[in-house]
């Protein structure tokens, strides 16, 4: 797996790893529930140690990184399923910082426009876990 950068720092497989250890799948809804830390931020949070820095960063933004890449600066990652602590990249999309989505119940419709395999491609950078 090649590495990827969220906010000047990298990842790789390493961390992949430790992120789907703290994802539990919901299969009636499809949603990836974080049961990892909430942190700072709402939805959660993924950390990880740069040198003797501890770094946080949003769940939303590590599953979207990971699975779609580069996250320019004023964007954020929203759910369209309204589930909060949902990081199923295909439950996700990025918008401008402020911008509304349409949420609950507008999942479905918002996500058949969107042709993602991000499921298929998390697993397989785990080897199939969760």
């Amino acid at each position: 797996m090649s590495t990827f950068t969220i906010d000047g720092r990298q990842y790789g497989s390493a961390d992949v790893r430790r992120f789907v250890a703290r994802v539990e799948v919901d299969a009636a809804s499809g949603c990836w529930r974080w049961v990892g830390a909430a942190g700072g931020f709402r939805h959660g949070t993924f950390s990880k140690y740069d040198g003797d820095q501890l770094v946080q960063v949003s769940a939303r933004r590590f599953a979207w990184a990971a699975n779609h890449g580069r996250i320019s600066r004023g964007q954020v990652v929203r759910t369209t399923c309204g589930t909060e602590e949902c990081v199923n990249p295909d439950h996700l999309v990025l918008v401008e910082d402020g911008e509304e989505i349409a949420v609950a119940g507008a999942g479905p419709e918002l996500l058949a426009d969107r042709v993602v395999e991000s499921a298929v491609i998390m697993s397989s950078l785990v080897g199939g876990a969760k």
